[in-house]
């Protein structure tokens, strides 16, 4: 999965988030106002209006954001995780995208490290080998002069 196609990861990540408690009224409007403020064009005065009535449930309110957001495209997408990431860290680092790249980076980096580690070891190997090289030329070379 692309790192920034924040389209695909909303729609991977919607169940977690309806389903997540922390995903609380205050923090739906502090989302949507985010969106309505910054970006008129993902969230219009009317929209923001209409995500913010309490009168209907936090989690029906937030499936219906989700759904606007995906219309709306990757820039939407992208804005929404922006502001997620801003005010609720522990959320955003608890979607499963997320927890996926995690262990996808970690692997890798592991990975990484691993072959560094051999190649430290081979390269010491390689000194060791040179150093012993150059001490039997050095004493032929005594022998061969004296």
């Amino acid at each position: 999965m692309d790192i920034d196609d924040y389209h695909e990861q909303l729609q991977r990540d919607a169940h977690f988030l309806c389903s997540d408690q922390r995903m609380d009224t205050e923090l739906m409007d502090i989302l949507v106002l985010q969106l309505n403020r910054i970006y008129p064009q993902i969230l219009s005065d009317k929209e923001a209006h209409g995500f913010r009535k309490l009168s209907v449930p936090t989690k029906v309110r937030l499936a219906e954001l989700l759904k606007h957001l995906h219309r709306k495209g990757e820039e939407a997408c992208h804005e929404f995780y922006r502001g997620l990431h801003i005010h609720a860290e522990d959320v955003y680092s608890s979607l499963p995208t997320r927890v996926i790249q995690k262990e996808t980076s970690d692997a890798k980096w592991s990975n990484t490290m691993a072959i560094h580690q051999e190649r430290y070891v081979l390269n010491d190997r390689v000194i060791s080998e040179q150093i012993t090289c150059f001490g039997w030329i050095v004493a032929t070379s005594e022998r061969v002069a004296s």
